[in-house]
């Protein structure tokens, strides 16, 4: 079996600006779409994909990467399914991955066309049905220390979401300290959550439970960002759903292999 190598990169030009995409290529058939966690990037999903049989299409949303669209546009989950919608159609894929805020995105795909994908992977997914929360939440209390720019309090926000075991992997907070300055780096993408919360788009659970794709969601417990129960509802609502728990590894190393071994095993199922 060869390893997967890049056929091409580029901008998608659609009427509300371009998305930026990257295919890869690996040993099968058929072509998966993969959305990223908010913040990160292509290379970042990779490490969870890569290896999945046939063809994998990346993409980044507005505000990462090189995809930029009219800067009039609010954020919304309906703007940010269009995006994810057309890199798909444009490339055919008929398999789907999301890792985290992405969820909500392919949820709501999958509402509004039941059929549009066979096989679908939430890898640690944020809250898809979830009112959005108070003003004084911890996502927004978290919101707010990024944007006053406090690393020391970002980092330390981390490590009280993450699960314990990550933190005895990094005692010294290392990784959460870099994670911190990045996303304070990324402000004014962080700050564009508040348009999304004020969106409060809804998914419609019952075209959702009609969907025939078979449906695989990782999550962890004892993980505060990405709640297990986000994970367990998710999976429940599918026809088709199955739900693993990813459990606790010696390596953050260690736990992208766990997760990449199970999502290329199902989507060559």
């Amino acid at each position: 079996m060869t390893g997967p190598t890049v056929s091409e990169a580029g901008l998608l030009t659609t009427g509300e600006g371009q998305i930026e995409y990257l295919v890869e290529h690996a040993d099968g058939s058929g072509t998966t779409i993969v959305g990223h966690g908010f913040t990160k990037t292509i290379p970042d999903t990779r490490r969870f994909v890569a290896g999945a049989p046939g063809t994998t299409v990346y993409l980044h949303f507005r505000g990462h990467g090189q995809t930029m669209v009219r800067p009039e546009l609010p954020w919304s989950i309906a703007g940010l399914a269009d995006e994810f919608r057309t890199v798909a159609d444009r490339f055919e894929a008929t398999r789907a991955v999301v890792v985290s805020f992405a969820a909500k995105v392919l949820a709501t795909v999958m509402s509004e066309d039941e059929g549009r994908f066979d096989r679908a992977v939430f890898i640690l997914p944020s809250p898809v049905f979830a009112q959005p929360e108070s003003d004084d939440g911890p996502l927004t209390r978290m919101r707010s220390i990024i944007l006053a720019a406090d690393v020391e309090a970002v980092t330390q926000g981390i490590i009280e979401g993450q699960p314990t075991w990550m933190n005895t992997t990094d005692p010294r907070g290392v990784l959460a300290h870099a994670m911190a300055a990045e996303l304070i780096r990324q402000a004014p993408v962080v700050g564009a959550l508040a348009d999304l919360e004020r969106s409060n788009e809804g998914i419609d659970r019952v075209a959702l439970s009609g969907s025939s794709a078979r449906v695989l969601v990782l999550g962890q417990h004892d993980d505060r960002v990405h709640d297990f129960r986000y994970a367990e509802e998710l999976a429940s609502t599918f026809r088709f759903g199955e739900l693993c728990e990813l459990g606790e590894q010696r390596s953050l190393s260690g736990y992208c292999r766990r997760i990449r071994s199970l999502v290329t095993d199902f989507l060559g199922g």
